[in-house]
């Protein structure tokens, strides 16, 4: 897609959007995650593509434009986990199920007051237990406000998870662990790479030792697995396993 196409299509996504027109031109996808040690599925990272006539939209092209605007990236956070849990609910519930599932959040949910609230009721309708729910903090910025810390309370309270995104360094992993004591990080794929190892193996001992979960990033060798598997990470998700699919075809593949 040109540059010109390319800003008809992230205009029109966003406008849309930010007019509450709908049904938005977005839907979600998944990223399959794996437990390493069974090279078995159990659940997903929910993701959003847009789309425009019949092409599909990345993220990057409008969610920036959404996050500006203001409350355009509140109404495609609403609608977003609405169709995720309408989804959970319909294929992926039910007695035994385990799986748990990934949904990010960015900063400015995260602040607006009614956040944690709203996740509660749409939680309830759809009938979906908190447990299974990860809820990612986007972005490298690890300050909260106290509205921010408000909507995380009531949320941990629910029973819901919090994980911090975006984890590539040791010093990021304090900062974020001391504004925020989250069970889940999820390690940046570049921390996976032959030349940064020494360093992983340092940050996720130091995960382990506040007991945090970690859940892998970008995995795409059988040797980053077995490293991974040797410091005790057992949750991971990358090309080695599957790209990023469309909700049919992650019913269709990994759902059981």
């Amino acid at each position: 897609m040109d540059r010109s196409r390319s800003e008809i299509a992230s205009d029109f996504i966003v406008k849309r959007i930010s007019k509450n027109k709908k049904p938005f031109p977005v839907d979600i996808w998944f990223q399959p995650l794996f437990d390493l040690s069974r090279f078995k599925c159990v659940g997903g990272e929910v993701l959003v593509r847009g789309k425009y006539l019949r092409e599909t939209i990345p993220p990057l092209r409008f969610i920036n434009k959404l996050e500006r605007h203001g409350t355009g990236i509140i109404k495609l956070g609403t609608h977003l986990v609405d169709e995720a849990f309408d989804y959970i609910n319909k294929y992926c519930s039910g007695p035994g199920s385990h799986r748990i599932y990934n949904i990010n959040v960015s900063r400015k949910e995260l602040s607006y007051p009614g956040y944690a609230d709203t996740l509660i009721a749409q939680s309830a309708h759809y009938n979906i237990f908190p447990a299974i729910i990860i809820l990612e903090i986007t972005g490298q910025d690890s300050s909260l406000t106290t509205p921010m810390k408000n909507n995380l309370e009531t949320l941990l309270k629910h029973g819901f998870k919090i994980a911090w995104g975006d984890i590539y360094s040791l010093d990021m992993l304090q900062r974020k662990y001391n504004a925020w004591q989250a069970e889940y990080i999820k390690l940046d794929r570049r921390l996976i790479a032959a030349t940064c190892l020494d360093e992983t193996r340092n940050l996720i001992h130091q995960a382990h030792i506040r007991d945090i979960n970690v859940i892998a990033e970008g995995i795409e060798t059988l040797q980053q697995v077995s490293f991974l598997l040797k410091e005790k990470v057992t949750l991971g998700q990358g090309y080695l396993f599957s790209r990023p699919v469309t909700k049919e075809m992650f019913a269709e593949h990994y759902v059981e």
